[in-house]
């Protein structure tokens, strides 16, 4: 998910706002908008990885354009150290990654 400037991935959470159209990635408002929601579910809740659709910089991966979803591989004929882990795509550029 994301909108202008940074895609998303979050983990769903029953009950809390995730910050948009406030937030996209960790940036804009302070988390401490969502509160401002009836009823106060608490502050945003940050999303597990962004990258931004321009340049890589600052310690944030780059060139993302439509990160479209994936799966948690959990196959024993991949190696242990790759298992648990969310692979995703994105959908426009063709490129991919890996979060745990």
């Amino acid at each position: 998910m994301g909108e202008v400037t940074y895609e998303e991935i979050d983990v769903a959470q029953a009950g809390r706002h995730h910050g948009w159209p406030w937030r996209e990635g960790p940036h804009g408002w302070p988390v401490s908008r969502c509160r401002e929601i009836s009823p106060d579910t608490g502050n945003c809740v940050e999303p597990v990885y962004h990258c931004r659709r321009g340049v890589a910089g600052d310690g944030i991966d780059g060139d993302c354009q439509s990160i479209t979803g994936g799966a948690i591989v959990d196959n024993p004929a991949w190696p242990e150290s790759e298992r648990g882990r969310y692979y995703f795509a994105d959908n426009a550029n063709g490129g991919c990654g890996a979060w745990r």
